[in-house]
């Protein structure tokens, strides 16, 4: 099977993309939760890594997980590489979404402190 240079440089941008947002995921997931609690974590599996390890280890583990899939990503992509980069373009969407979502909750958290 021929894949194209266009298609696997759009998959390695996907891919690259993905994991950066995980990144940016983590770190706004830490600093939230580490200003509030636990409990303003809304995935229920992240959560509960995170109320028995701590931030720091329960977020550790939950993106071990994201970086152990990576195989899977580039296996599925070998199969079948329209398929995997538009599986790629949609969590690319979700994870930005997040991170949005987690730095505004960042922004009023800070504005929080700034009034007191």
């Amino acid at each position: 099977m021929c894949i194209s240079p266009i298609s696997i440089l759009t998959f390695i941008c996907l891919v690259v993309t993905f994991y950066i947002l995980n990144l940016l995921d983590a770190t706004t997931t830490f600093f939230v939760v580490s200003k509030c609690s636990y409990k303003s974590e809304r995935n229920p599996l992240v959560r509960s890594l995170i109320k028995k390890y701590g931030a720091k280890k329960g977020l550790f583990y939950t993106k071990l997980i994201v970086l152990f899939i990576l195989p899977l990503i580039i296996w599925s992509y070998q199969e079948d590489a329209l398929y995997t980069n538009i599986v790629l373009v949609i969590l690319d969407i979700f994870y930005l979404f997040v991170v949005f979502h987690n730095y505004n909750i960042c922004r009023k958290i800070m504005l929080d402190k700034k009034a007191m």
